[in-house]
């Protein structure tokens, strides 16, 4: 809730305007969470599905949770076992996110011709718990597979679509690149302080 107030706030949140869509943001949140072990995996060992079989499943999602498409979120005990992100503020949460993001699917940012960079020297965002080389192989192969490929135009953002392998982020221009790296440093500037909950709302 955080990441997409955040984002909405700062005008960064719209697919029209060259900026990532709201769900490409729910994807970021959750990405994150997963590599810090708070979330599991969504569909893990799935081919990718048709725009029609992946609405069907989201549609049914509610009132039936497809088994062999993610377990059952685990329940940590309170005996400090847990990983230590699970214990923290969500202001805080959102800090380590905004840190996170920086040095992975806006890395190398900066760098020429970034929009160019081959997927081998860039991050996919995915919520399928696969490494990057895995990664690169599914979205080679996928059926749209044109979302991916730097060599004709520019690709700034990759986020995978876990039901169809679609890139969530192909709507990214340099414009919108540029206003989401800008606020993101200006957010990392601002929660730097020791109060996270209070940085946030002068970040707002």
């Amino acid at each position: 809730r955080l990441v997409k107030q955040w984002a909405k706030s700062k005008a960064i949140h719209s697919a029209k305007d060259g900026a990532l869509s709201s769900y490409g943001w729910a994807m970021l949140a959750a990405s994150f969470l997963q590599e810090h072990n708070l979330l599991p995996a969504l569909l893990e060992d799935r081919p990718f599905l048709s725009a029609d079989d992946a609405l069907w499943y989201v549609l049914n999602a509610v009132e039936q949770r497809p088994e062999d498409l993610w377990s059952e979120p685990q329940v940590y005990p309170v005996d400090g076992s847990s990983p230590k992100e699970a214990h923290k503020r969500p202001c805080k949460l959102f800090f380590l996110w905004l840190q996170w993001l920086r040095s992975t699917a806006l890395r190398p940012c900066g760098a020429s011709a970034f929009g160019y960079l081959p997927l081998n020297q860039r991050h996919i965002v995915s919520v399928r718990g696969r490494q990057q080389e895995e990664l690169r192989r599914a979205v080679a192969s996928c059926p749209k597979a044109d979302h991916w490929n730097p060599t004709s135009n520019p690709v700034f953002m990759l986020i995978e679509e876990p039901f169809t392998g679609e890139n969530v982020a192909r709507s990214v221009r340099e414009n919108g690149l540029n206003d989401i790296v800008a606020e993101l440093q200006r957010a990392l500037d601002v929660m730097s302080i020791e109060n996270a909950d209070a940085a946030f709302e002068e970040l707002l």
